[in-house]
């Protein structure tokens, strides 16, 4: 960078030899801390140094010298550049704060006429939009040794390896609309459901199933299935078991493997009205059911008068009464007693009789309720 003051120019010695050469014109080489002034001499521009520079570290330092040579002296504290001639000090850096409003530029552009003192924001302008092609990349890979300036299709191509936040989800189901970006959280818990292949049929893993959603025979322990049934004997494995208990449907026979053939394990018993069968259960249930629901009522002991059923069994009884022994003509006829010798009867229907003589036994008849009663004496 280098700022214009009148005819005085701070500079690098970097910058020195593009400065046009411009008689009386001074320019301070600030890194070298060197001062050239432009001359014409024989008539030809030319630029001559001046090496003999004094260097101080503070401003207090220079005000302070007592009968300074005549020349330049510069200031590292305040960075200023002073020429002492004619007893008379001149601050020659004090002309860099004002600017070259005439070769001011806003702008530049290929076809700018003047750039040699273009504005900061000029310079920002021109170095944005460029792209270094040094440095440029046309692919941005994690082991790529460049990546500062890479091609437009570079980042297009790395953005689209980018999640997709609008479309991140937490869950994987299957009624997820979108599962396209899910978060690590919902690979894992959706995996971590999943039965793993090496855990099936495996010690401490999971049982496997057989086409009709059963666990599969031989991954059962030996006393889950010791009961076998088939449709009939035929359907029987060839070599049975020892321990297990075949069941044939069809004739509802149980087996059992001896080693080497399938044996009864309880012949049939024929069925039969005799000591040594069976007797029928249809007949047996028929019986049972008629007991059960046709069975009479019981009764105290007495004389009753009573119901039966289709079946003849009792269902109700009465008390027999006086009236219906005489209905049924017992005595066959009425019966009057009248008094005779020796017989009296009271009032109360009480019968009594003496023997003969006047010194034999008497007795006494007397009907009480239901009952007849019979005294001697």
């Amino acid at each position: 960078m280098q700022t214009v003051m009148g005819n005085f120019i701070s500079t690098t010695s970097e910058r020195l030899d593009t400065i046009e050469v411009k008689p009386g014109q001074l320019i301070f080489v600030s890194d070298k801390r060197e001062i050239y002034l432009d001359i014409n001499g024989d008539n030809v521009a030319k630029r001559v140094p001046y090496h003999s520079i004094l260097t101080l570290l503070t401003e207090d330092a220079r005000v302070a010298l007592d009968n300074p040579a005549q020349g330049f002296y510069y200031v590292i504290e305040d960075n200023k550049l002073w020429n002492y001639i004619d007893e008379r000090w001149t601050d020659i850096t004090n002309k860099d704060e004002k600017e070259d409003k005439i070769n001011k530029v806003l702008v530049i552009s290929v076809d700018s006429t003047d750039t040699t003192y273009p504005s900061a924001k000029a310079v920002y302008d021109a170095i944005m939009p460029k792209e270094d092609a040094a440095n440029k990349t046309t692919t941005l890979t994690s082991s790529s040794t460049d990546v500062q300036y890479p091609s437009a299709k570079a980042v297009y191509d790395q953005l689209a390896l980018k999640e997709d936040a609008a479309n991140k989800t937490t869950i994987l189901s299957a009624s997820s609309t979108n599962t396209q970006y899910p978060t690590a959280e919902a690979v894992y818990l959706g995996l971590n459901a999943k039965v793993n292949q090496v855990e099936k049929g495996a010690p401490h893993g999971v049982a496997e199933l057989d086409e009709n959603g059963k666990i599969i025979r031989n991954q059962l322990p030996s006393y889950v299935d010791d009961v076998l049934e088939f449709n009939a004997r035929v359907d029987f494995p060839a070599t049975g078991e020892t321990g297990k208990i075949y069941i044939d449907l069809t004739e509802n026979k149980t087996y059992r493997w001896s080693g080497s053939v399938y044996v009864e394990i309880s012949a049939s018993l024929a069925l039969g009205e005799t000591s040594s069968t069976a007797y029928r259960g249809d007949r047996g249930r028929a019986a049972y059911e008629h007991a059960i629901t046709n069975r009479g009522t019981a009764f105290a002991s007495g004389l009753y008068k009573i119901t039966t059923n289709s079946e003849g069994h009792v269902i109700d009884a009465t008390n027999v009464i006086k009236s219906d022994i005489t209905a049924l003509g017992i005595p066959s006829r009425d019966t009057t007693y009248t008094a005779g010798t020796g017989i009296l009867i009271d009032n109360n229907n009480v019968i009594s009789a003496t023997g003969g003589g006047g010194g034999g036994s008497s007795v006494s008849i007397q009907v009480v309720g239901d009952t007849l009663v019979i005294n001697t004496q």
